[in-house]
């Protein structure tokens, strides 16, 4: 955990777990860019409105399956949240873009892992 960084909402007992060498029962994690109500796989957390998802502490979801939700956010916010988490080396990332049913999942070295419409 980095200690300059702040963790998202929600992210603190997943973070202590993963320093501590735990295993979580759930290897996913869902992200959301906002309070507004997203649906959640594994476990979730919420990077607020007000709140930059560069400046947030994604150290802990190395090796794990990281979903993040997009509904009504810019693509600023979106692209600079994915870049944030793909520098932590999830498994896995994948864009859930609920407004037009799209998927994008990324391998953490920015390649497209599969594409679906």
């Amino acid at each position: 955990m980095s200690a300059a960084r702040r963790l998202p909402a929600y992210a603190r007992d997943l973070a202590n777990a993963r320093a501590l060498g735990y295993t979580l029962a759930d290897r996913t994690v869902s992200v959301a860019l906002s309070w507004r109500r997203r649906p959640i796989i594994g476990y979730g957390v919420v990077v607020g409105d007000d709140e930059a998802p560069e400046q947030m502490d994604w150290t802990w979801v190395r090796g794990l399956e990281v979903l993040l939700w997009r509904r009504e956010e810019s693509d600023d916010r979106v692209r600079a949240a994915a870049h944030a988490i793909r520098l932590a080396l999830p498994r896995r990332l994948v864009i859930v873009d609920v407004r037009d049913s799209r998927i994008i999942s990324l391998l953490p070295d920015g390649t497209d892992g599969r594409r679906a419409a």
